[in-house]
């Protein structure tokens, strides 16, 4: 339990806070229109963003008062590993 208490330590960060998931979501978005990423770098950030944009989606609409976050611990590591080939395709260029 320890261990997967470390590993979804960001996200228990990004609980219950848009804001920071949208700025992620955001930071994923704005490369995609650049024109000095790789078309498959494009994608992956693509994707990554359509993650994000769900991630921020469902945490401004579910409730403060949601005590159990059932949904971080299984779409937790998801969300990570989408944040850690996010940037591996933002340092990515042609």
């Amino acid at each position: 339990m320890e261990m997967l208490a470390l590993i979804l330590l960001p996200i228990k960060f990004l609980a219950f806070n848009p804001v920071a998931t949208g700025a992620i979501a955001l930071l994923f978005s704005v490369p995609c229109v650049l024109t000095y990423h790789s078309p498959p770098a494009k994608w992956l950030l693509g994707i990554c963003a359509a993650f994000w944009w769900l991630f921020t989606y469902i945490e401004a609409t579910t409730a403060i008062q949601t005590n159990i976050r059932v949904d971080l611990v299984l779409l937790g590591p998801v969300y990570l590993l989408t944040a850690i080939v996010g940037v591996i395709a933002l340092f990515k260029r042609k």
